[in-house]
């Protein structure tokens, strides 16, 4: 079983989930200044992974994660309508391998990502 610190930590992480899916660094996670990235979305869902805890709205992730996706280039941005660059391209890529969904339009709903 999970001690009470572990369920203490993993609630914490679980309220950095905003609304729109994605996570934020600073409490509370739905003022009006929280901003949601890719990076603190990737390292909560890590420390949910690692703690034993789960996501609290993992289709909501996903919907954060396509509003980062910029279709013309492929790329992924930091958060939905900055420019995409390579390393939140990157931690897209860790999103899917943390959620365990392949980036292909095949494996959920969202743009096709890669050809096979």
């Amino acid at each position: 079983g999970l001690t009470a610190d572990q369920i203490d930590a993993i609630r914490f992480v679980q309220n950095m989930q905003t609304s729109s899916g994605g996570f934020v660094a600073n409490l509370p996670a739905n003022s009006p200044g929280a901003e949601p990235t890719l990076r603190t979305t990737r390292t909560g869902l890590r420390a949910l992974r690692l703690l034993g805890g789960q996501v609290k709205n993992r289709d909501a992730v996903i919907r954060f994660l396509y509003q980062c996706h910029d279709p013309r280039s492929g790329g992924f941005s930091a958060s939905p309508r900055l420019p995409p660059d390579p390393i939140s391209t990157s931690v897209a890529m860790m999103i899917h391998n943390e959620l365990g969904i392949g980036p292909t339009r095949q494996s959920i709903t969202g743009p096709k990502l890669c050809s096979a």
